[in-house]
């Protein structure tokens, strides 16, 4: 059953994208990208919204739309000055 959660977790792993045939990644490269255990159970992949999000960073799961207007993850850390 679908269950809405927080979206609060923690990074896994994270690797940089330094290469991209996508003109809008290629510009804003190196790109971020994570894998995060959610508190609620599963894993996700998503967007890093740092580029430095090392393995056990706290981090919260936000659903935002892509340029093309499809759905995708963006993982934001928690323990930012003002969170």
């Amino acid at each position: 059953a679908w269950d809405i959660c927080d979206g609060s977790g923690e990074v896994l792993a994270g690797v940089a994208l330094h290469n991209s045939f996508e003109p809008y990644f290629a510009e804003h490269l190196p790109w971020p990208l994570v894998s995060v255990k959610l508190q609620a159970g599963p894993i996700v992949y998503a967007h890093g919204a740092e580029a430095d999000l090392p393995a056990g960073t706290a981090v919260t799961i936000e659903n935002r739309q892509d340029s093309s207007g499809a759905g995708v993850f963006w993982a934001q850390p928690l323990n930012r000055a003002g969170d």
